[in-house]
């Protein structure tokens, strides 16, 4: 017997499978997204910060040859990175005499002088500290056992007068190699005359060699500088050559500038 349709309707029902109610989907507030996003941005600006000032700083001394004055410095890095974030802050730009004024009042450059700042030494935080060339000379003025050259200038003022004036003298022109050769002079010379003799030969040999340095790195116009300081100890035809080579490269300068003056009017 055939079902009723209102029976045949409920059966369907009750076979079909059950009809799942899909929940809203929930989103926060736009307000509450901006507020997270800008901890989350300081929060990691926040520890690049404190890495960088952890060990991203970069701290050394210079100094300068004309005034025997040192200045302290330091910028920051991006530690891993090598790249600086930040200028050279000096905290005393003038900076402060390097020796005592027993040794100072024997200088002939001064402070009025065209300063000029050479790197000492640098260290990055946590690391070694690195030397340069005119830690050199700092060796002798500022480390402990330099009382002994202030004794020495105090004692043997004749030479003093004469050797504090040539270390000046190579510091200036980049030739701070050779100071340990004079210094060693200095204690062995007896007389005015022999630490003079001493001063010739030694500057004569370092201006060599720092003008072919200078050459080979092209720069010419200092190599051309300090082969001109060299020759006022002695020959030298190395000297005289890179001397004269510098002075026809900067007239082949100046007939090729004037030249294309010329043109241009």
């Amino acid at each position: 017997m055939p079902l009723a349709p209102s029976v045949r309707s409920k059966i369907a029902i009750e076979k079909s499978p059950a009809v799942m109610t899909t929940p809203a989907t929930y989103r926060q507030p736009r307000g509450l997204q901006i507020f997270l996003t800008l901890v989350g941005i300081l929060f990691v600006s926040g520890i690049g910060f404190l890495i960088t000032i952890t060990i991203g700083r970069v701290q050394g001394e210079e100094f300068s040859p004309q005034s025997f004055f040192v200045r302290e410095f330091h910028y920051y890095r991006l530690p891993y990175f090598q790249t600086r974030i930040t200028g050279t802050t000096l905290p005393n730009p003038a900076g402060s005499l390097a020796c005592p004024t027993t040794i100072s009042s024997h200088l002939t450059a001064g402070i009025g002088t065209n300063v000029r700042w050479d790197l000492a030494d640098y260290q990055f935080q946590g690391g070694k500290l690195v030397r340069n060339d005119a830690s050199i000379l700092l060796t002798y003025l500022e480390e402990p056992g330099s009382d002994e050259w202030e004794e020495w200038t105090t004692d043997k003022p004749q030479l003093a007068k004469i050797l504090w004036p040539a270390v000046q003298d190579l510091a200036i022109q980049h030739c701070y190699f050779a100071i340990p050769e004079l210094m060693d002079a200095a204690k062995g010379s007896g007389s005015p005359a022999e630490l003079q003799s001493s001063i010739r030969s030694i500057s004569l040999r370092a201006a060599e060699l720092a003008a072919q340095g200078f050459e080979n790195s092209k720069d010419s116009k200092k190599a051309s500088e300090i082969a001109v300081w060299g020759l006022k100890h002695g020959r030298s035809s190395i000297l005289q050559t890179l001397a004269g080579s510098a002075s026809s490269s900067q007239s082949s300068i100046s007939v090729e500038t004037q030249g294309e003056v010329e043109a241009f009017k």
